[in-house]
């Protein structure tokens, strides 16, 4: 991976559907690289989920251990259902790498300790977003102010 790519992180996701939507997100959305850790973003749902996308922003499968080593380069952002900062942080950064989580089990204490954190923000009564939904929504926030 080269540095001054905007990447997009999908740590330990299990659900093809969910991979699909983001990797059809970024796509729509400009990021140039979806990282995939979890599921194969390959298997025929996440395909027909990503409806192309694939063909539109490289995809780059690695192995649970392997996705924080690809971005020793990045400005790392940490998807967290609270306590992190406004998603418009996203904004100041040309190569974020944005870090989103499984749907059971969220982003490893490791991952969450060595990045930047953002939350969007929520009512009280609402424990968390779909990943796919919080992925969508920090794409919009980091693609919003620049012409990328």
């Amino acid at each position: 991976l080269k540095p001054g790519l905007a990447v997009m992180v999908l740590w330990g996701l299990a659900d093809p559907g969910n991979t699909g939507t983001l990797i059809r997100t970024a796509a729509a959305f400009g990021l140039q690289v979806l990282v995939v850790s979890g599921v194969d973003p390959w298997a025929p749902k996440c395909m027909r989920a990503a409806a192309g996308g694939h063909f539109r922003t490289s995809v780059v499968r690695v192995g649970a251990d392997e996705g924080g080593d690809l971005l020793t380069s990045w400005d790392w952002f940490a998807a967290v259902p609270r306590g992190g900062e406004d998603p418009a942080v996203l904004n100041d950064s040309d190569a974020p790498a944005i870090i989103v989580g499984s749907e059971a089990h969220g982003l490893p204490a490791a991952v969450i300790d060595r990045s930047r954190t953002v939350s969007i923000p929520m009512v009280e009564s609402t424990e968390s977003l779909n990943v796919a939904q919080a992925g969508a929504m920090l794409m919009w926030e980091w693609r919003k102010t620049a012409s990328r």
